[in-house]
């Protein structure tokens, strides 16, 4: 609302306010973040408005440098507001309520003018107020012809300020609030209203047309404007039947009539566009009888920056809605884009950032759920049965209580089949996340992302190139067109994020767990912390760097001889080999059973979890770990795994080793640590902290409750 207000000419208070806000949030948050590949879209249009300058000679150097300059500006604020947006309840409230403020404005201008016979402008360009004083003629604007603008310029701008609440409001089911944005939109005569009015009629209509009573609910509007449309109003009458008259679209600006534009268009022109804003000057040079540095969004990117400027204008489009583009806020952000010029002004931000708020913010409440939905709705566990482990058990089981809590089964299936379009399908490999979205591409899918594959594939010492791009295309599809994504660590979102350039935010991150930690653990088994007892428990694969936890514990010994190595593994014969190679003594391999795992491992006091400093590692979170703590043992840990590094935080009884130190360093570090004494109950409530802070059922169940509720609207 505040953009329409010029402090200064061409400098309005929406600059200074986010301007405002920008370095508040620098201060709050006590660093500048923005959003890079958006900012980046914006930077390949001011290069392109650089060629644009120097192949044409329609452009003037000021007029360049400004338009560069206000671009980037732009980009700026809208960069960082997107990646620093902050939206709670009490937000919603003060929007509706400048709605509310913004309607009755429409209603008090509209009174005065069609009962009192007083136009009445509420709005005042403060830049302009001060220099020439108050002049009805001036300042009028359109409520001196009977179109009430509220404290905006054009109805058009009221019109777009309005419908995104109104949207809102109606997505909630707050008729009401609705109706009246709705008796506002239509008394401000404004075109663009009523068709952005029939946008959100007929897409809520179809998303939640359960009922007949949907439908006419969605006809009342309408037959509300039939009534206003009439002869007794004449000032509407006449101003909707002109711009409604499907005739003068090819006529029309905003429409179809600037196309005889391209007639004079190069083939650069075509490539790199003409400059942004230099579309008038451009028709004046070849000798438009009317020339007009205006066009409807969509055509106007054309202009300015050519066919390619309009590609990186769609990303940017893209990058807003997060591939929601059969979203209302969507189909209103296209109309309006369509049918006015708002090309990076504070009309295209405002739309920009409240349709990405909106689409992004979560209800700390479940939807509610009909019986109907409930009955038709189920997820689908789609999965192989060789990738169940304890692990993925106990991950896929809260994914289910959440569902359950919401009344909602989940059903597990090897095989797809009787699936429906309420249903949800949940994966946990690449493979079969595929096989199911290729089979059902409109379905809303859930993945888990247990690893990274192609990497994975590499480690496995085969090195076939197709084979791995073959696994990365799966991977990408996995990862860019799931609904929802579960990863394991914040260090895979970042590999996603540069691979793929996965910038969605429809993610969690939760880490590879399966066991709780009983309190006083740690305390009521202390007598083994006054022995060097080392255990490692897992297999004998290469990744699992059981050779060099072989090689750190020989040089331990060496310095400590009544230390001791167990190696809980299934290869024993390979294990034996391995600790003969080497020549280890106090060294004893065997299995148990992984229902007995835990019982043997509270006899350790260390627990080893080497790894390599390789993609595959950093972003993963070991089960290990969960295993050893759940058992009071003390990890010894490399800082490969990154999420570890970031989120186990043992205080004095922390042993992470640099992955990059020689194996001596790495045991002389565990060796200064044997020299001292154990506190069981300090070690004890440590352990706790990690198991409310990151290995927390309650905590990841609330958060997966948020994502869900998101995932089922429109269902």
């Amino acid at each position: 609302m505040i953009g329409i207000y010029e402090l200064i000419p061409n400098v309005g208070v929406d600059t200074f306010a986010l301007l405002f806000g920008m370095l508040l949030l620098v201060l709050v948050n006590r660093k500048f973040q923005f959003d890079r590949m958006l900012f980046l879209y914006f930077a390949i249009l001011v290069v392109l408005n650089i060629l644009s300058y120097g192949l044409s000679t329609a452009n003037k150097s000021n007029i360049f440098i400004n338009n560069s300059i206000q671009v980037l500006v732009f980009a700026l604020f809208l960069s960082f507001y997107k990646k620093n947006y902050i939206y709670d309840s009490e937000i919603e409230k003060i929007i509706n309520y400048f709605g509310l403020f913004a309607v009755l404005g429409v209603f008090i201008q509209y009174v005065s003018y069609y009962f009192f016979d007083k136009p009445l402008p509420l709005r005042l360009p403060i830049a302009n107020f001060v220099k020439d004083g108050f002049d009805i003629e001036t300042f009028g604007g359109s409520i001196l012809y009977g179109r009430p603008t509220s404290f905006f310029k054009e109805p058009s701008h009221f019109a777009i300020y309005i419908v995104p609440i109104m949207y809102r409001n109606l997505e909630r089911k707050n008729y009401w609030m609705f109706g009246l944005f709705t008796l506002g939109l239509i008394l401000s005569t404004s075109t663009l209203g009523i068709v952005l009015l029939g946008i959100m009629l007929i897409r809520h209509s179809v998303s939640s047309a359960k009922s007949i009573g949907y439908v006419l609910l969605s006809i009342i509007p309408l037959v509300l404007f039939m009534m206003l449309y009439s002869d007794k109003f004449e000032a509407i009458n006449e101003d909707y039947s002109n711009k409604l008259d499907t005739s003068s679209l090819n006529d029309n600006i905003r429409v179809f009539g600037v196309l005889k534009t391209f007639d004079y268009f190069e083939f650069k022109d075509f490539l790199f566009g003409i400059g942004h804003n230099q579309l008038g000057d451009f028709q004046l040079q070849h000798n438009f009888a009317e020339a007009y540095n205006y066009a409807n969004s969509f055509f106007m990117a054309v202009f300015s920056f050519g066919v390619i400027g309009f590609f990186v204008f769609l990303l940017i489009l893209k990058k807003g809605f997060n591939n929601k583009f059969t979203t209302g806020y969507f189909l209103i952000f296209v109309a309006v884009l369509f049918s006015d010029q708002i090309l990076f002004n504070h009309n295209f931000f405002y739309l920009y950032m409240i349709s990405f708020v909106f689409l992004n913010v979560e209800s700390s409440k479940n939807p509610k759920l009909s019986p109907v939905q409930k009955k038709k709705m189920k997820v689908i566990f789609y999965y192989d049965e060789r990738s169940l482990n304890d692990a993925t058990i106990y991950y896929v089981g809260l994914i289910e209580k959440v569902f359950l809590s919401m009344g909602i089964d989940m059903e597990y299936r090897t095989k797809l089949g009787n699936v429906e379009g309420k249903d949800i399908i949940f994966t946990i490999t690449e493979k079969y996340f595929c096989m199911a979205k290729f089979r059902y591409p409109f379905l809303k899918t859930i993945y888990w992302a247990q690893g990274v594959a192609p990497e994975e594939y590499f480690l496995s010492g085969r090195n076939n190139k197709i084979v791995y791009l073959l696994k990365c295309l799966i991977e990408f599809i996995s990862i860019r067109y799931s609904t929802l994504l579960f990863v394991v660590s914040n260090r895979m979102l970042r590999h996603y994020r540069n691979k793929y350039f996965y910038n969605k935010q429809n993610y969690l991150v939760m880490p590879c767990y399966n066991l709780k930690y009983l309190s006083g653990l740690a305390s009521s088994t202390g007598e083994r912390y006054k022995y060097p007892s080392f255990v490692y428990a897992g297999s004998m694969a290469t990744w699992q760097c059981v050779e060099e936890t072989l090689q750190i514990f020989k040089a331990i010994q060496q310095e400590i001889p009544l230390a001791s190595l167990t190696l809980l593994v299934k290869e024993q014969d390979e294990a034996f080999d391995m600790v003969s190679k080497y020549g280890i003594n106090n060294v004893e391999i065997k299995y148990v059973n992984l229902s007995d795992l835990q019982k043997e491992l509270m006899r350790y006091k260390y627990g080893f979890i080497i790894r390599e400093d390789i993609l595959v590692n950093n972003v993963s979170t070991p089960t290990k770990m969960n295993s050893y703590l759940a058992s009071a043992i003390i990890p010894i840990y490399t800082d490969s795994v990154h999420a570890f590094v970031e989120n186990i935080d043992l205080g004095e009884y922390s042993i992470c080793l640099n992955s990059k130190s020689s194996v001596y360093k790495k045991a002389q570090q565990i060796i200064d640590f044997e020299k001292r004494v154990i506190n069981s109950i300090q070690l004890d409530e440590k352990i706790q902290s990690v198991f409310k802070t990151y290995y927390n059922d309650e905590m990841y169940l609330k958060q997966i409750e948020l994502k869900f509720d998101n995932l089922i609207k429109g269902l």
